[in-house]
């Protein structure tokens, strides 16, 4: 679905899981599940179509709570084998 929404070949996508100890009072609790997506803007629009997909990709497989957040990437600070974009 993200490959559809975004134009991009399946391997433009990666994951990476993180091991991460949330406290709260004092106390460790269950994070919720979080998703991290890094990349260059593509408008409110995408981004929320984007998020939806995420989620029930996500939610299908039995992460909940989730949360994502995205960062936007400045293609004059990204650079692949040494050329920015």
């Amino acid at each position: 679905q993200l490959e559809a929404l975004l134009k991009c070949p399946r391997d433009y996508f990666t994951i990476e899981l993180t091991s991460e100890i949330h406290v709260c009072d004092g106390k460790i609790v269950a994070p919720p599940f979080k998703a991290v997506v890094e990349w260059f803007d593509r408008g409110q629009k995408t981004q929320d179509q984007a998020a939806k997909i995420i989620t029930d990709t996500l939610k299908s497989a039995g992460y909940s709570p989730l949360d994502i957040y995205f960062t936007h990437l400045s293609a004059s600070c990204y650079y692949e084998n040494g050329e920015h974009f």
